[in-house]
Protein backbone atom coordinates (compact mmCIF):
# COMPACT_ATOMS: atom_id res chain seq x y z
CA UNK A 1 0.00 0.00 0.00
CA UNK A 2 1.39 3.50 -0.81
CA UNK A 3 0.35 6.81 -0.57
CA UNK A 4 -0.06 9.63 -2.98
CA UNK A 5 -0.38 13.90 -2.46
CA UNK A 6 -0.43 17.21 -4.07
CA UNK A 7 -0.90 20.45 -4.28
CA UNK A 8 -0.63 23.55 -7.59
CA UNK A 9 1.01 26.72 -7.12
CA UNK A 10 0.39 29.97 -9.28
CA UNK A 11 2.00 33.25 -8.49
CA UNK A 12 -1.43 34.90 -8.42
CA UNK A 13 -2.08 32.59 -5.33
CA UNK A 14 -5.22 32.49 -3.53
CA UNK A 15 -5.48 34.94 -0.43
CA UNK A 16 -8.37 33.12 1.49
CA UNK A 17 -10.16 34.84 4.25
CA UNK A 18 -8.16 37.43 6.49
CA UNK A 19 -9.15 36.86 10.11
CA UNK A 20 -8.23 40.34 12.52
CA UNK A 21 -6.55 38.68 15.53
CA UNK A 22 -8.58 41.13 18.12
CA UNK A 23 -11.65 39.81 16.90
CA UNK A 24 -10.10 36.68 18.09
CA UNK A 25 -9.92 37.71 21.63
CA UNK A 26 -13.48 39.40 21.52
CA UNK A 27 -14.65 36.15 20.43
CA UNK A 28 -12.83 33.92 23.25
CA UNK A 29 -14.12 36.72 25.91
CA UNK A 30 -17.95 35.92 24.38
CA UNK A 31 -17.16 32.06 24.40
CA UNK A 32 -16.25 32.64 28.07
CA UNK A 33 -18.98 34.09 29.40
CA UNK A 34 -21.14 31.45 27.56
CA UNK A 35 -22.51 33.72 24.59
CA UNK A 36 -21.20 31.61 21.63
CA UNK A 37 -20.08 28.08 21.58
CA UNK A 38 -16.16 26.94 21.11
CA UNK A 39 -16.76 25.77 17.55
CA UNK A 40 -16.77 29.39 16.47
CA UNK A 41 -13.71 29.74 17.63
CA UNK A 42 -11.90 26.54 15.71
CA UNK A 43 -13.85 28.27 12.66
CA UNK A 44 -11.90 31.19 12.53
CA UNK A 45 -8.55 28.87 13.17
CA UNK A 46 -9.05 27.29 9.82
CA UNK A 47 -9.66 30.70 8.26
CA UNK A 48 -6.68 32.16 10.17
CA UNK A 49 -4.72 28.87 7.90
CA UNK A 50 -5.50 31.36 5.11
CA UNK A 51 -1.93 32.67 3.08
CA UNK A 52 -3.00 36.30 3.91
CA UNK A 53 -3.09 35.23 7.43
CA UNK A 54 -0.11 32.86 7.73
CA UNK A 55 1.92 35.69 5.52
CA UNK A 56 1.15 38.58 8.03
CA UNK A 57 2.21 35.85 10.85
CA UNK A 58 5.61 35.36 9.12
CA UNK A 59 6.45 38.76 8.72
CA UNK A 60 5.54 40.28 11.69
CA UNK A 61 6.47 40.46 15.13
CA UNK A 62 3.24 42.08 16.68
CA UNK A 63 1.15 39.44 14.83
CA UNK A 64 3.49 36.34 16.52
CA UNK A 65 3.09 38.17 19.91
CA UNK A 66 -0.79 38.64 19.72
CA UNK A 67 -1.09 35.31 18.36
CA UNK A 68 1.26 33.54 21.72
CA UNK A 69 -1.09 35.74 24.12
CA UNK A 70 -4.30 34.64 22.37
CA UNK A 71 -2.95 30.76 23.16
CA UNK A 72 -1.70 31.60 26.78
CA UNK A 73 -5.93 33.05 27.39
CA UNK A 74 -7.16 29.55 25.34
CA UNK A 75 -5.62 27.23 27.22
CA UNK A 76 -6.05 28.43 30.50
CA UNK A 77 -10.00 28.52 29.90
CA UNK A 78 -9.49 24.95 28.27
CA UNK A 79 -8.18 23.80 31.14
CA UNK A 80 -10.75 25.11 33.68
CA UNK A 81 -13.56 23.61 31.38
CA UNK A 82 -11.65 20.43 31.48
CA UNK A 83 -12.21 20.36 35.37
CA UNK A 84 -15.85 21.13 35.32
CA UNK A 85 -16.57 17.96 32.63
CA UNK A 86 -16.82 15.33 35.69
CA UNK A 87 -19.34 17.62 37.76
CA UNK A 88 -22.50 17.66 34.40
CA UNK A 89 -25.07 15.66 36.34
CA UNK A 90 -25.42 12.41 33.81
CA UNK A 91 -29.04 11.46 35.52
CA UNK A 92 -31.38 12.51 32.74
CA UNK A 93 -29.30 12.21 29.38
CA UNK A 94 -25.37 12.35 28.20
CA UNK A 95 -26.42 14.90 25.78
CA UNK A 96 -25.20 17.69 27.73
CA UNK A 97 -21.68 15.61 28.85
CA UNK A 98 -21.12 15.01 25.40
CA UNK A 99 -21.63 18.44 24.08
CA UNK A 100 -19.35 20.21 26.56
CA UNK A 101 -16.80 17.44 25.92
CA UNK A 102 -17.10 18.46 21.84
CA UNK A 103 -17.03 22.54 23.18
CA UNK A 104 -13.84 21.35 24.94
CA UNK A 105 -12.01 19.94 21.89
CA UNK A 106 -12.40 22.62 19.89
CA UNK A 107 -11.00 24.81 22.19
CA UNK A 108 -8.09 22.65 22.43
CA UNK A 109 -8.06 21.90 18.44
CA UNK A 110 -8.04 25.63 18.00
CA UNK A 111 -5.30 25.81 20.99
CA UNK A 112 -2.88 23.28 18.59
CA UNK A 113 -2.87 25.22 15.64
CA UNK A 114 -2.51 28.67 17.05
CA UNK A 115 0.40 27.36 19.17
CA UNK A 116 1.91 24.00 16.76
CA UNK A 117 1.03 24.13 13.27
CA UNK A 118 1.38 27.46 12.60
CA UNK A 119 5.37 27.34 14.15
CA UNK A 120 5.99 24.06 12.36
CA UNK A 121 5.06 25.57 9.22
CA UNK A 122 7.14 28.79 9.56
CA UNK A 123 10.09 27.08 10.55
CA UNK A 124 10.16 24.47 7.96
CA UNK A 125 9.99 27.11 5.58
CA UNK A 126 13.20 29.10 6.94
CA UNK A 127 14.97 25.81 7.15
CA UNK A 128 14.47 24.74 3.44
CA UNK A 129 15.04 28.44 2.31
CA UNK A 130 17.60 29.59 4.45
CA UNK A 131 16.26 32.67 5.45
CA UNK A 132 14.23 34.43 7.75
CA UNK A 133 10.76 34.34 6.43
CA UNK A 134 10.56 38.20 6.19
CA UNK A 135 13.22 38.31 3.84
CA UNK A 136 10.94 35.54 1.39
CA UNK A 137 8.75 37.68 -1.04
CA UNK A 138 4.64 37.08 -0.42
CA UNK A 139 4.47 35.16 -3.01
CA UNK A 140 8.02 32.41 -2.61
CA UNK A 141 6.61 32.03 0.85
CA UNK A 142 3.64 30.69 -0.74
CA UNK A 143 5.18 28.27 -2.86
CA UNK A 144 7.54 26.95 -0.18
CA UNK A 145 4.23 26.78 1.84
CA UNK A 146 2.65 24.64 -0.46
CA UNK A 147 6.08 22.31 -1.04
CA UNK A 148 5.49 22.26 2.89
CA UNK A 149 2.18 21.03 2.56
CA UNK A 150 2.94 17.67 0.83
CA UNK A 151 5.94 17.23 2.90
CA UNK A 152 3.99 17.26 6.16
CA UNK A 153 1.21 14.94 4.09
CA UNK A 154 3.37 12.06 3.86
CA UNK A 155 5.54 12.63 6.99
CA UNK A 156 4.51 10.59 9.75
CA UNK A 157 0.90 10.41 7.96
CA UNK A 158 0.41 8.99 4.98
CA UNK A 159 4.07 6.55 5.23
CA UNK A 160 1.98 4.81 7.71
CA UNK A 161 0.73 3.31 4.25
CA UNK A 162 4.40 2.21 3.18
CA UNK A 163 7.85 3.69 4.20
CA UNK A 164 10.17 2.04 1.99
CA UNK A 165 10.77 5.02 0.22
CA UNK A 166 9.48 9.15 -0.24
CA UNK A 167 10.31 10.84 -3.57
CA UNK A 168 9.18 14.29 -4.43
CA UNK A 169 8.57 16.38 -7.53
CA UNK A 170 8.48 19.72 -7.94
CA UNK A 171 7.66 21.46 -11.32
CA UNK A 172 8.58 25.05 -11.79
CA UNK A 173 7.25 26.76 -14.85
CA UNK A 174 8.07 30.83 -16.19
CA UNK A 175 8.48 32.47 -18.97
CA UNK A 176 11.32 33.84 -17.54
CA UNK A 177 13.24 30.27 -17.61
CA UNK A 178 15.40 28.72 -19.85
CA UNK A 179 18.02 25.81 -20.24
CA UNK A 180 20.89 27.90 -19.52
CA UNK A 181 20.23 27.69 -15.96
CA UNK A 182 20.67 23.70 -15.78
CA UNK A 183 24.63 24.20 -17.65
CA UNK A 184 27.20 22.49 -15.06
CA UNK A 185 24.23 21.59 -12.38
CA UNK A 186 25.64 18.12 -11.13
CA UNK A 187 22.38 16.14 -9.80
CA UNK A 188 23.08 13.35 -7.01
CA UNK A 189 23.09 10.20 -8.94
CA UNK A 190 19.58 8.71 -8.44
CA UNK A 191 18.48 10.72 -5.13
CA UNK A 192 17.84 13.98 -7.05
CA UNK A 193 16.91 14.14 -11.10
CA UNK A 194 16.53 17.33 -12.92
CA UNK A 195 14.31 17.60 -16.05
CA UNK A 196 14.22 20.69 -17.93
CA UNK A 197 11.77 21.13 -21.38
CA UNK A 198 11.44 24.58 -23.11
CA UNK A 199 7.85 24.98 -24.04
CA UNK A 200 6.21 28.12 -26.53
CA UNK A 201 5.36 30.18 -23.22
CA UNK A 202 7.25 29.15 -20.97
CA UNK A 203 10.37 27.02 -19.69
CA UNK A 204 9.41 24.24 -17.07
CA UNK A 205 12.26 22.72 -14.21
CA UNK A 206 11.44 19.65 -12.57
CA UNK A 207 13.33 18.83 -9.51
CA UNK A 208 12.50 15.54 -8.13
CA UNK A 209 13.88 14.08 -4.66
CA UNK A 210 14.10 10.51 -3.33
CA UNK A 211 14.80 8.58 0.43
CA UNK A 212 14.57 5.24 0.43
CA UNK A 213 15.51 3.09 3.05
CA UNK A 214 13.89 -0.40 3.76
CA UNK A 215 14.72 -0.09 7.34
CA UNK A 216 14.24 2.92 9.24
CA UNK A 217 11.91 4.95 11.25
CA UNK A 218 8.80 7.20 10.61
CA UNK A 219 10.16 10.54 9.35
CA UNK A 220 13.69 9.24 8.66
CA UNK A 221 13.16 9.89 4.76
CA UNK A 222 11.36 13.37 5.08
CA UNK A 223 13.96 14.27 6.80
CA UNK A 224 16.68 13.21 3.47
CA UNK A 225 14.26 15.01 1.56
CA UNK A 226 14.59 17.95 3.41
CA UNK A 227 18.12 17.92 3.36
CA UNK A 228 18.39 17.51 -0.46
CA UNK A 229 15.78 20.12 -1.53
CA UNK A 230 17.92 22.69 1.28
CA UNK A 231 21.22 21.37 -0.49
CA UNK A 232 19.94 22.26 -3.79
CA UNK A 233 20.99 25.41 -4.73
CA UNK A 234 19.48 25.96 -8.56
CA UNK A 235 16.02 25.17 -6.68
CA UNK A 236 16.50 27.31 -4.18
CA UNK A 237 17.40 30.06 -6.59
CA UNK A 238 14.64 29.73 -8.42
CA UNK A 239 11.71 29.28 -6.12
CA UNK A 240 13.43 32.42 -4.17
CA UNK A 241 13.69 34.36 -7.47
CA UNK A 242 9.85 35.66 -7.70
CA UNK A 243 10.01 34.45 -10.68
CA UNK A 244 7.78 31.38 -11.02
CA UNK A 245 4.36 32.03 -12.59
CA UNK A 246 3.31 28.26 -11.44
CA UNK A 247 4.16 25.21 -9.90
CA UNK A 248 2.93 21.49 -10.09
CA UNK A 249 4.41 19.37 -6.60
CA UNK A 250 3.60 15.94 -5.80
CA UNK A 251 4.61 13.40 -3.09
CA UNK A 252 4.77 9.83 -3.18
CA UNK A 253 5.25 6.94 0.30
CA UNK A 254 5.87 3.50 -0.90
CA UNK A 255 5.39 0.65 0.25
CA UNK A 256 7.18 -1.97 -2.58
CA UNK A 257 4.79 -4.45 -3.85
CA UNK A 258 6.62 -4.16 -6.86
CA UNK A 259 10.16 -3.63 -7.76
CA UNK A 260 12.75 -3.85 -4.97
CA UNK A 261 12.96 -1.02 -2.37
CA UNK A 262 15.87 1.34 -4.91
CA UNK A 263 16.34 4.96 -5.84
CA UNK A 264 15.18 3.86 -8.95
CA UNK A 265 12.18 2.47 -8.09
CA UNK A 266 10.96 5.23 -5.54
CA UNK A 267 8.04 7.49 -7.46
CA UNK A 268 7.68 9.99 -8.99
CA UNK A 269 9.32 7.96 -11.82
CA UNK A 270 10.45 10.36 -14.17
CA UNK A 271 11.12 10.06 -18.19
CA UNK A 272 12.32 11.99 -21.32
CA UNK A 273 12.26 11.65 -24.47
CA UNK A 274 15.69 12.28 -25.41
CA UNK A 275 18.42 12.06 -22.96
CA UNK A 276 20.44 14.64 -25.46
CA UNK A 277 17.75 17.20 -26.34
CA UNK A 278 17.27 19.56 -23.13
CA UNK A 279 14.26 21.41 -24.90
CA UNK A 280 12.04 17.52 -25.20
CA UNK A 281 9.19 17.21 -23.10
CA UNK A 282 9.08 15.78 -19.70
CA UNK A 283 6.82 13.10 -17.80
CA UNK A 284 6.59 12.08 -14.36
CA UNK A 285 4.20 9.72 -12.58
CA UNK A 286 2.94 8.60 -8.88
CA UNK A 287 1.08 5.36 -8.27
CA UNK A 288 -0.65 3.98 -5.92
CA UNK A 289 -1.61 0.68 -6.50
CA UNK A 290 -0.97 -2.01 -9.19
CA UNK A 291 -1.14 -2.31 -12.90
CA UNK A 292 -1.18 -5.71 -13.99
CA UNK A 293 -0.32 -5.25 -17.94
CA UNK A 294 2.83 -2.87 -17.36
CA UNK A 295 5.48 -5.30 -19.20
CA UNK A 296 3.18 -5.21 -22.09
CA UNK A 297 2.29 -1.48 -21.88
CA UNK A 298 6.50 -1.01 -21.29
CA UNK A 299 7.12 -3.36 -24.76
CA UNK A 300 5.20 -1.79 -27.28
CA UNK A 301 6.20 2.08 -26.05
CA UNK A 302 10.12 0.74 -26.53
CA UNK A 303 9.06 -0.09 -30.37
CA UNK A 304 8.61 3.74 -30.89
CA UNK A 305 10.37 5.22 -27.99
CA UNK A 306 13.95 5.46 -26.99
CA UNK A 307 13.50 5.15 -23.06
CA UNK A 308 15.50 7.00 -20.82
CA UNK A 309 14.82 4.33 -18.52
CA UNK A 310 13.38 0.70 -18.79
CA UNK A 311 12.13 -2.24 -16.99
CA UNK A 312 16.11 -2.96 -16.40
CA UNK A 313 16.63 0.28 -13.80
CA UNK A 314 12.93 0.73 -13.04
CA UNK A 315 11.23 -2.74 -11.97
CA UNK A 316 8.40 -0.68 -10.68
CA UNK A 317 4.86 -0.88 -12.36
CA UNK A 318 4.38 3.01 -12.05
CA UNK A 319 7.37 3.19 -15.17
CA UNK A 320 3.88 2.36 -17.43
CA UNK A 321 2.33 5.41 -16.73
CA UNK A 322 4.78 7.40 -17.38
CA UNK A 323 6.15 5.60 -20.83
CA UNK A 324 2.91 5.69 -21.84
CA UNK A 325 2.88 9.35 -22.13
CA UNK A 326 6.04 9.87 -24.11
CA UNK A 327 5.93 11.27 -27.39
CA UNK A 328 2.01 12.43 -26.42
CA UNK A 329 1.71 15.82 -27.70
CA UNK A 330 -1.23 18.15 -25.83
CA UNK A 331 -1.80 16.08 -23.09
CA UNK A 332 -4.85 16.87 -21.60
CA UNK A 333 -7.59 14.87 -19.51
CA UNK A 334 -8.81 12.56 -22.65
CA UNK A 335 -5.35 11.46 -22.82
CA UNK A 336 -4.90 10.52 -19.01
CA UNK A 337 -8.25 8.88 -19.17
CA UNK A 338 -7.61 7.01 -22.54
CA UNK A 339 -4.34 5.89 -20.31
CA UNK A 340 -6.52 4.17 -17.66
CA UNK A 341 -8.90 2.42 -19.75
CA UNK A 342 -5.77 0.85 -21.96
CA UNK A 343 -4.19 0.08 -17.92
CA UNK A 344 -5.62 -3.12 -16.63
CA UNK A 345 -5.54 -3.28 -12.72
CA UNK A 346 -6.44 -1.41 -9.51
CA UNK A 347 -4.72 2.58 -8.86
CA UNK A 348 -4.71 5.90 -8.34
CA UNK A 349 -2.33 7.57 -10.31
CA UNK A 350 -1.05 11.16 -10.46
CA UNK A 351 1.06 12.99 -13.32
CA UNK A 352 2.81 15.71 -14.08
CA UNK A 353 4.10 16.49 -17.96
CA UNK A 354 6.57 19.73 -18.98
CA UNK A 355 3.95 20.19 -21.94
CA UNK A 356 1.11 20.92 -19.70
CA UNK A 357 3.69 22.46 -16.31
CA UNK A 358 0.39 24.27 -14.67
CA UNK A 359 -1.63 20.90 -14.44
CA UNK A 360 -1.57 18.11 -12.12
CA UNK A 361 -3.36 15.02 -13.82
CA UNK A 362 -5.29 12.23 -11.61
CA UNK A 363 -7.01 9.28 -12.43
CA UNK A 364 -8.58 6.72 -10.36
CA UNK A 365 -9.52 3.02 -11.34
CA UNK A 366 -10.53 0.41 -8.84
CA UNK A 367 -10.34 0.42 -4.72
CA UNK A 368 -7.50 2.65 -4.12
CA UNK A 369 -7.83 5.65 -1.69
CA UNK A 370 -8.42 9.31 -3.51
CA UNK A 371 -9.15 12.40 -1.55
CA UNK A 372 -9.88 15.85 -3.16
CA UNK A 373 -9.09 18.34 -0.29
CA UNK A 374 -10.08 22.05 -0.05
CA UNK A 375 -9.48 24.96 2.00
CA UNK A 376 -9.99 28.72 1.86
CA UNK A 377 -6.81 29.17 0.05
CA UNK A 378 -6.42 25.95 -2.28
CA UNK A 379 -6.67 22.28 -3.01
CA UNK A 380 -4.65 19.03 -2.42
CA UNK A 381 -5.12 15.37 -2.97
CA UNK A 382 -4.07 12.46 -1.06
CA UNK A 383 -4.61 9.13 -0.65
CA UNK A 384 -6.08 9.17 2.84
CA UNK A 385 -8.02 11.95 4.72
CA UNK A 386 -4.48 11.64 7.26
CA UNK A 387 -2.76 13.52 4.48
CA UNK A 388 -5.06 16.65 3.96
CA UNK A 389 -6.32 17.45 7.80
CA UNK A 390 -4.40 19.62 8.24
CA UNK A 391 -4.32 22.56 5.27
CA UNK A 392 -7.72 20.86 4.80
CA UNK A 393 -10.90 21.44 6.26
CA UNK A 394 -13.48 19.94 3.86
CA UNK A 395 -12.58 17.34 1.88
CA UNK A 396 -14.60 14.47 -1.24
CA UNK A 397 -13.70 11.35 -1.58
CA UNK A 398 -12.72 10.91 -5.46
CA UNK A 399 -14.80 7.51 -6.62
CA UNK A 400 -13.67 4.57 -9.04
CA UNK A 401 -13.28 5.54 -12.70
CA UNK A 402 -12.51 8.89 -12.99
CA UNK A 403 -9.87 11.09 -14.28
CA UNK A 404 -9.71 15.07 -13.48
CA UNK A 405 -6.99 17.77 -12.96
CA UNK A 406 -5.86 20.61 -10.94
CA UNK A 407 -4.85 23.62 -12.86
CA UNK A 408 -2.53 27.11 -11.13
CA UNK A 409 -4.91 28.56 -13.85
CA UNK A 410 -7.78 27.56 -12.55
CA UNK A 411 -7.60 28.19 -8.88
CA UNK A 412 -10.21 26.58 -6.56
CA UNK A 413 -11.53 26.50 -3.13
CA UNK A 414 -13.52 25.02 -0.39
CA UNK A 415 -15.86 28.84 -1.26
CA UNK A 416 -15.28 27.36 -4.97
CA UNK A 417 -14.61 24.06 -5.11
CA UNK A 418 -15.73 23.61 -8.78
CA UNK A 419 -13.27 20.85 -10.58
CA UNK A 420 -14.50 18.94 -13.23
CA UNK A 421 -14.57 15.02 -12.71
CA UNK A 422 -14.60 12.70 -15.91
CA UNK A 423 -16.40 9.45 -15.36
CA UNK A 424 -14.29 7.16 -17.63
CA UNK A 425 -17.30 5.40 -18.66
CA UNK A 426 -19.97 7.84 -19.76
CA UNK A 427 -17.65 10.16 -20.56
CA UNK A 428 -19.61 12.83 -18.57
CA UNK A 429 -18.16 15.82 -16.71
CA UNK A 430 -19.49 16.64 -13.49
CA UNK A 431 -18.20 19.57 -10.98
CA UNK A 432 -17.58 18.73 -7.14
CA UNK A 433 -20.22 21.83 -5.59
CA UNK A 434 -19.96 22.82 -2.11
CA UNK A 435 -22.74 20.40 -1.48
CA UNK A 436 -20.50 18.07 -2.26
CA UNK A 437 -17.97 18.76 0.21
CA UNK A 438 -17.53 16.50 3.74
CA UNK A 439 -15.79 17.92 6.88
CA UNK A 440 -13.18 16.53 8.86
CA UNK A 441 -13.76 15.14 11.97
CA UNK A 442 -10.30 15.16 12.93
CA UNK A 443 -7.19 17.65 13.12
CA UNK A 444 -3.43 17.37 13.30
CA UNK A 445 -3.89 17.30 17.25
CA UNK A 446 -5.53 13.46 17.26
CA UNK A 447 -2.74 12.00 14.52
CA UNK A 448 0.38 14.08 15.66
CA UNK A 449 3.17 12.12 17.46
CA UNK A 450 3.23 15.37 19.67
CA UNK A 451 6.93 14.98 20.70
CA UNK A 452 7.12 11.20 21.55
CA UNK A 453 9.62 9.08 19.76
CA UNK A 454 6.96 6.89 18.31
CA UNK A 455 3.05 6.36 17.92
CA UNK A 456 2.95 3.69 20.75
CA UNK A 457 4.67 5.82 23.29
CA UNK A 458 2.10 8.37 22.94
CA UNK A 459 -0.62 5.57 22.67
CA UNK A 460 0.71 4.61 26.43
CA UNK A 461 0.47 8.56 27.65
CA UNK A 462 -2.51 9.26 26.64
CA UNK A 463 -4.44 6.46 28.05
CA UNK A 464 -4.78 8.36 31.06
CA UNK A 465 -6.75 10.72 29.65
CA UNK A 466 -9.17 8.53 27.09
CA UNK A 467 -9.78 6.48 30.12
CA UNK A 468 -10.77 9.23 32.44
CA UNK A 469 -12.90 11.09 29.56
CA UNK A 470 -14.70 7.27 28.91
CA UNK A 471 -15.34 6.89 33.01
CA UNK A 472 -16.85 10.40 33.25
CA UNK A 473 -19.27 9.52 31.19
CA UNK A 474 -20.68 6.77 33.25
CA UNK A 475 -20.11 8.54 36.74
CA UNK A 476 -22.10 10.90 38.36
CA UNK A 477 -20.66 13.75 40.08
CA UNK A 478 -20.19 13.55 43.98
CA UNK A 479 -23.07 16.51 44.23
CA UNK A 480 -25.41 14.14 42.34
CA UNK A 481 -24.98 10.95 44.32
CA UNK A 482 -26.93 9.88 47.17
CA UNK A 483 -24.63 8.01 49.85
CA UNK A 484 -28.07 5.53 50.42
CA UNK A 485 -28.10 4.13 46.97
CA UNK A 486 -24.34 3.25 45.42
CA UNK A 487 -26.71 2.93 41.86
CA UNK A 488 -26.68 6.98 41.77
CA UNK A 489 -23.06 7.00 41.69
CA UNK A 490 -23.38 5.25 37.90
CA UNK A 491 -25.26 6.15 35.07
CA UNK A 492 -26.13 3.66 32.66
CA UNK A 493 -29.07 3.68 30.40
CA UNK A 494 -30.75 0.40 29.28
CA UNK A 495 -29.50 0.88 26.14
CA UNK A 496 -25.85 0.38 26.97
CA UNK A 497 -26.79 -2.09 29.58
CA UNK A 498 -30.26 -3.90 28.90
CA UNK A 499 -32.76 -4.88 32.15
CA UNK A 500 -32.08 -8.58 31.61
CA UNK A 501 -28.50 -8.14 31.96
CA UNK A 502 -28.95 -6.07 35.04
CA UNK A 503 -31.56 -9.17 36.70
CA UNK A 504 -28.64 -11.80 36.19
CA UNK A 505 -26.46 -9.67 38.12
CA UNK A 506 -28.94 -9.76 41.06
CA UNK A 507 -29.62 -13.72 40.48
CA UNK A 508 -25.79 -14.15 40.41
CA UNK A 509 -26.27 -15.96 37.80
CA UNK A 510 -23.41 -14.48 35.70
CA UNK A 511 -20.48 -16.66 36.73
CA UNK A 512 -17.60 -15.27 34.30
CA UNK A 513 -17.15 -11.48 32.71
CA UNK A 514 -14.83 -11.13 29.95
CA UNK A 515 -13.48 -7.01 29.60
CA UNK A 516 -12.27 -5.96 26.51
CA UNK A 517 -10.83 -2.17 26.47
CA UNK A 518 -9.82 -0.50 22.84
CA UNK A 519 -8.65 2.53 23.02
CA UNK A 520 -8.59 5.46 20.55
CA UNK A 521 -6.57 8.86 20.67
Amino acid sequence: MCGIAGTIYSSDYQPGIWVNTDDLFVLLAQIENGSVPSSRLLDMAWKYKSNVNFIDYCKSASEREKIKLLCDKIFTFSEKRKTELPLIDKSFSLDLYKAQVKEWECLVDAHWFFSNELDKTRDLIEELAGLPSIDISDASLVLFRDVTKIIHAIDNRLELRGRDSFGISITLSSEHFSSGKIDGYCAETYREELFYSQGKEVGTYSFVFKACNSIGGLGDNANEIKELIKGNELFLTLAKGGQVSSATIMGHTRWASVGEVSFSNTHPIGLIDSSVNKDDSHVLSCLNGDIYNYKEIIAEAKNTQVLSKDELTCSSDCLAASVFLLGKKDVSINTISQMALDFIGSFAIAIQHSDTPEKLFLVKKGIQGLYLGFSYDGALFASDVYGLVETCRYFVPVESDVALELSSSNLVTSLDPQVSILNLQTDIFTNVTIDDLKITNITTRDIDKRGYTHFLEKEIYETKDIVERTLNSYLQPKKCVDQNSLHSAINITPSQIPPFILQKFENREIKKIVIIITFFS
